[in-house]
């Protein structure tokens, strides 16, 4: 079914951000810090690839808080949940625009939400800063669409603890027209203890039963961005193998004794969003068979501006797409393996137990009822 589509409210003014409204950009070469880390399984590994990755955020060790970049980042949590906990999480993704276009409404509907579930971490799954990331590790663009946006408390501490521990973002995919490794720049964590940036990579939670992969999909796309503008930036697509990350990341799938896999990336691989078809031909192609035959039980992705939820019998997992994090794009072409499709602002709420993957659809409304519920089985 398709959800009437909400009207688009005006930012906060209590937030300082206008809609449309723009900020002086100070534009400082600065020389990068980049944390040449990826966390697979319990350890760390240097990381070769770090341009456009992870499209999601999620945090190492079990915490996650939002990242930013010109078309792809991720973001999670501050405090990671006890090791023994099933987690619960928020996913939001297409978000970064100083407040406006609903990002404010949509925050402040995520902090009620993360209050009411007691949510451990968020992710996101990209597209952290518009319109084209990061001049610089001191532009001012990080606070006005991460910061100044989500302050609310219960985005703020998460779990028993007020520290943040060991938070980790995602990554960053197209777009970036200066170089995505700004988002990278260990700066970032020093202006916002939340903000932390890494490659591709997984997190273990409740005791190695859950295992979130974090892909950068952007790399995947090669033949979609061959003649982009941007794919020769400094740490661009022309730095990295798509092929050896999805050697990588078959590794870590058939490694992983996790009864629940969760996959995070920025693309979709199915889609009612776009008149040309149904699939993301390079995502399908690639992506899909390691879900299929690894057992991922769902796919959380962005990238379309507005929330979806997609399953084809045939190959198992669910794909949740989260993009309305701020301005979206209400129109789809028909229903194909979809039971929910929404053209407004909003984001997911997903609660882990043993035996099901709780994921809930939430518009920017006051209301106690979500949009779309449905729970996912392990497979």
């Amino acid at each position: 079914m398709t959800a009437a589509q909400e009207p688009l409210l005006p930012p906060s003014r209590a937030s300082g951000l206008e809609a449309g409204g723009s900020s002086s950009r100070l534009f400082e070469e600065l020389p990068w810090q980049i944390p040449h880390r990826r966390q697979s399984g319990a350890g760390l590994r240097l990381c070769a690839s770090l341009v456009l990755v992870v499209t999601a955020a999620a945090a190492l060790q079990g915490t996650v808080m939002p990242s930013l970049c010109a078309r792809g980042w991720r973001w999670g949590c501050a405090c990671a949940p006890p090791d023994a906990a099933w987690p619960r999480f928020l996913v939001v993704g297409d978000w970064g625009r100083r407040g406006a276009h609903n990002q404010t409404h949509t925050a402040k509907a995520m902090a009620r939400r993360a209050a009411a579930m007691g949510a451990h971490f968020v992710v996101s799954t990209g597209d952290n800063i518009y319109p084209s990331g990061l001049l610089s590790p001191a532009d001012p663009a990080f606070k006005e669409s991460f910061t100044h946006v989500y302050h609310q408390r219960s985005l703020q501490d998460y779990g028993e603890s007020n520290k943040p521990d060991n938070p980790a973002c995602g990554a960053w995919d197209e777009g970036c027209f200066f170089s995505p490794l700004h988002q990278l720049d260990a700066r970032l964590a020093q202006r916002d203890p939340r903000w932390r940036c890494a490659c591709s990579y997984s997190l273990q939670f409740a005791s190695g039963q859950v295992e979130l992969f974090f892909i950068d999909t952007t790399p995947l796309m090669a033949e979609t961005y061959e003649k982009a503008p941007w794919r020769d930036n400094r740490g661009g697509l022309t730095e990295q193998s798509w092929e050896a990350q999805l050697v990588e990341l078959e590794a870590q799938l058939s490694w992983s004794a996790a009864r629940w896999k969760l996959a995070v990336g920025h693309h979709p691989i199915r889609t009612n969003h776009r008149a040309w078809g149904h699939v993301f031909k390079e995502m399908q192609e690639r992506v899909e068979p390691l879900l299929i035959r690894y057992g991922v039980a769902a796919y959380f992705n962005g990238h379309d501006h507005n929330l979806q939820h997609l399953h084809a019998p045939e190959a198992g997992y669910h794909q949740i797409t989260s993009g309305a994090g701020s301005r979206v794009s209400p129109k789809f072409f028909g229903t194909k393996d979809s039971p929910f499709q929404h053209g407004g602002s909003g984001f997911v709420a997903v609660t882990m137990q043993p035996q099901a993957l709780r994921v809930e659809y939430w518009g920017i409304q006051h209301t106690d009822q979500p949009l779309f519920a449905i729970d996912v089985p392990p497979r």
